[in-house]
């Protein structure tokens, strides 16, 4: 096979030379589908040998498994190869005009399934325009787990310990389930804790989305696609896990297929109970002479545990072939219990403890979300390429958290007491959107353009008392606002090698913040954006690939970036959001290369981005203390019974719009099969930036401006191996190192960390039991440096300490998982 395209890359230019002036020029074109799933197969290898003259041709399918080869009149043997799957083969065909080979089904090669155990599957990551498609199906270390770590496995993409996802190095993550928003009120690594593993189809990496996207997002789009039952007749899997730290979850899914319409649902339930903890150390300096005035030390142990359950149920009905109503609804409600013991041990100048103070938390926290979604799909055309789509989603969340605060003093003469903090949040958010795609140049050039609105309402009430007295200025009601409509067009076209998609999006944006209680604040922000896009790309051979593409993004802030009440769990450390934030715009730049050989894949990405108004969480010294009284003379100065102050800095920390940032970096992903039991793939990511911006923090009791300039270097890469034993037994280790990262107020330190799982099918493939180990030497942790003019801190934080699960799965009347094709599940103007 190889040696045949070799022989054509070299060949094939000679005699279209030789021969154009005597013969003539005709098309071979045809769809090649797996025979029975009718999924088109992508990257299916055409190959046509002239057995008069030896000449040799060919191409490969597109995403809609369509080919187009140009050759010569001839009598010819004509071979569709796909892995995994037997070899179709037209002999001595009669080719004298332009021909439509028809649709061509291609059965799996049971006796390779039988050898290889990785079945019909499509290679790890396929390369589209503008995503790259990751199909997660295989993923051992991931069986039985959430959808976080089904993203830590996932090229471009790190997730931190606390569960913050970036990719490529920048937070700014636009995260999508199903082509729809996953979450605007609550925390979105929360969401995706609750996701389980084993719903999830598949996840696009978009780094450069085009214009059918949000332009939401400087750093990208993730979307995860979950699965829906496609095999006809009643079918389902049930799947159980266990683990320590406390884990369990349990899963069912069903699905009823026939040709008129299609049912499927899921239902679930979670137990976790997590440890974790850390220590947040500093020192803090007179700020004009730089001398040490005190220190603080803080040691946190913290368990998070709670129930979840989930529940999902849909269907579709199918009016005719180019008609298609799907309605779901999905419910899911939690209760958790969260405690954390706070420990403040601070010290004089000299270092002598001056006071301990034991600040116990009890976190009661339950939540309920409900959402609806109804998609219709109508078709124009016998392929399905000329169609339009609407989508309309309703989605509400309730969530209350209700805290208690149990303040002890051993050393000192705080006041000991109860604290509590009682937060009401509910948010309803309605999405509406269209999308019409009109193919033409037989379907080589498409046509789309869309419309979407989202409206999102958010209200948050706040009740804080200290010793049984309720505090005004602690507490708040807050409205939010959020309403973004946005309209798009975008043209693409193919002539020959060359591809090319440009569009524009425009978004209408009108945020507003109101408050009722802590001064009143009203925000109200509003801006319209256009956003153009442009993607491109030329086959500089059959398997091999050259793109470009350029996107402006924008980052808009967000309830949480906004909602100006710091929270009250630490009373020294403040976290808020800031009313006065600005938008953030991005123009992003890309070049990308992919080659396929038969066992080696390799994709390489060179990028830059360049950023304005850049805003980013700075904590600063707010000039306030938090004051206790001595009632002994612990520094030997001769002034007891209460006569000594002990002043602690009060340090917030919130986002501010900073500057400029530039944004750079190069980009691997490969993937090796040096044999059929064995598959190695790894994706490494060096990235730099460097900034130039300011910002306020008190000094001395007065104001400053202090620049904040950075520049900095930094990596990550991941490695995977996966083996495929005897008796169906598979095995995968997963690394995962991310390098130092220096941003100049704060320093973060590497981080390794390594995941074994394994697995055995049973009972025919009906059933599969998984081990896995996460973060096998417990080394998971965030460690951190901040520096400022007035403190220095140190700190650790470990989200959970290493996790064993074993799971088990059972199949029935569906085959084991495949990775086909483009399955459905995506939300609307998300295809291809």
């Amino acid at each position: 096979m190889r040696q045949k395209l070799i022989l054509l890359f070299f060949t094939l230019p000679l005699c279209m030379y030789a021969q154009a002036p005597l013969q003539k020029s005709i098309k071979i074109t045809g769809t090649v589908i797996d025979i029975d799933t009718n999924q088109p197969l992508e990257y299916a290898t055409i190959v046509l040998e002239n057995i008069e003259n030896s000449d040799v041709t060919g191409g490969i399918t597109d995403s809609s498994g369509k080919f187009n080869i140009e050759t010569t009149p001839g009598i010819y043997n004509i071979k569709i190869e796909y892995i995994s799957y037997q070899t179709f083969q037209f002999t001595k065909k009669k080719l004298e005009n332009s021909e439509n080979l028809g649709t061509i089904k291609l059965t799996l090669d049971v006796a390779q399934l039988e050898a290889v155990e990785i079945v019909g599957e499509k290679t790890t990551v396929q390369i589209q325009l503008d995503k790259k498609v990751f199909n997660v199906g295989k993923d051992i270390t991931s069986q039985g787990t959430d959808a976080l770590n089904v993203l830590d496995n996932v090229p471009s993409v790190s997730v931190d310990v606390e569960g913050n996802i970036s990719l490529r190095g920048n937070e700014n993550v636009r995260v999508l389930i199903n082509g729809r928003p996953s979450n605007s009120g609550m925390s979105g690594s929360d969401l995706l804790r609750q996701l389980p593993s084993d719903a999830i189809e598949r996840v696009e990496v978009i780094t450069n989305p085009s214009a059918r996207y949000d332009a939401e997002g400087s750093g990208g789009i993730l979307n995860i696609i979950l699965k829906k039952g496609e095999d006809f007749g009643f079918n389902g899997s049930f799947q159980s896990t266990f683990g320590y730290y406390p884990y369990a979850q349990t899963s069912t899914n069903l699905n009823y297929k026939t040709n008129k319409f299609n049912l499927f649902s899921s239902l679930g339930y979670r137990y976790r109970k997590s440890p974790g903890g850390g220590f947040n150390n500093s020192i803090y300096y007179e700020g004009t002479s730089q001398e040490i005035t005190g220190y603080l030390d803080q040691t946190r142990n913290r368990e998070r545990k709670g129930n979840n359950y989930n529940v999902r149920i849909g269907g579709e009905y199918y009016f005719n072939d180019k008609n298609t109503l799907l309605a779901s609804f999905s419910y899911n409600v939690g209760d958790n219990k969260n405690t954390s013991d706070l420990v403040y041990n601070n010290y004089d100048a000299s270092r002598n403890l001056t006071s301990i103070r034991l600040r116990d938390e009890l976190e009661k926290e339950d939540e309920n979300r409900k959402q609806y979604n109804v998609n219709y799909e109508s078709k124009f055309n016998e392929k399905g390429t000329h169609k339009l789509v609407i989508n309309f989603n309703y989605e509400t969340e309730d969530e209350t958290e209700n805290s208690t605060y149990t303040n002890n003093y051993t050393l000192g003469a705080g006041i000991d007491g109860v604290d509590t903090s009682l937060n009401h949040e509910q948010r309803n958010e309605l999405l509406l959107q269209a999308d019409y795609i009109l193919p033409f140049n037989e379907d080589k050039g498409q046509f789309e353009a869309g419309y979407k609105s989202e409206f999102n309402d958010i209200s948050s009430n706040v009740e804080v008392t200290i010793n049984e007295v309720y505090q005004e200025s602690l507490s708040n009601i807050l409205d939010y606002d959020e309403n973004i409509h946005a309209f798009y067009s975008q043209y693409g076209n193919k002539y020959g090698s060359f591809t090319f998609l440009a569009g524009l999006r425009m978004e209408i944006s009108d945020i507003s913040i109101k408050s009722i209680l802590g001064g009143g604040i009203t925000e109200n922000k509003k801006y319209t954006n256009f956003f153009p896009t442009l993607h491109a790309g030329y086959e500089l051979g059959e398997n091999e690939t050259i793109q470009l593409s350029y996107s402006r993004r924008i980052r808009r802030p967000r309830f949480w970036d906004l909602n100006p009440f710091y929270t009250y769990a630490d009373d020294t450390n403040r976290i808020s959001g800031n009313p006065n934030l600005n938008p953030m715009y991005t123009n992003a730049f890309e070049i990308a290369y992919l080659n396929n050989w038969d066992q080696f894949m390799l994709n390489a990405s060179i990028y830059y981005q360049h950023s304005t108004d850049l805003f980013q969480r700075i904590t600063v010294d707010t000039g306030d203390t938090f004051n206790i009284q001595s009632d002994e003379d612990l520094n030997n100065d001769g002034i007891v019974n209460g006569e000594d102050v002990e002043e602690i800095p009060i340090l917030s920390s919130q986002p501010i719009n900073t500057g400029e940032e530039n944004r750079y970096g190069v980009e691997t992903t490969i993937s090796y099969n040096p044999f059929k039991w064995l598959r190695l793939s790894g994706d490494f990511n060096l990235y730099g930036f460097k900034q130039d911006g300011t910002y306020e923090t008190y000094v001395n009791g007065d104001i400053e401006t202090r620049k904040l300039d950075g520049e900095n270097i930094s990596w990550f890469t991941r490695i995977n191996t996966q083996l495929r034993l005897p008796s169906s037994i598979g095995v995968q280790l997963r690394m995962f190192y991310n390098g130092p990262y220096d941003a100049g107020y704060v320093k973060n330190r590497s981080f390794l960390s390594i995941n074994l799982g394994a697995s055995k099918d049973l009972f025919n493939d009906k059933a599969t039991i998984n081990f896995n180990i996460s973060d096998l030497l417990n080394t998971r942790k965030r460690r951190s440096e901040t520096f400022a003019p007035t403190f220095y801190t140190n700190s650790e934080f470990q989200w959970r300490k290493r996790q064993v699960n074993i799971s088990f799965i059972y199949r029935f009347n569906q085959k084991k998982e495949r990775q086909r094709g483009e399955e459905n599940g995506e939300g609307p103007g998300m295809e291809d």
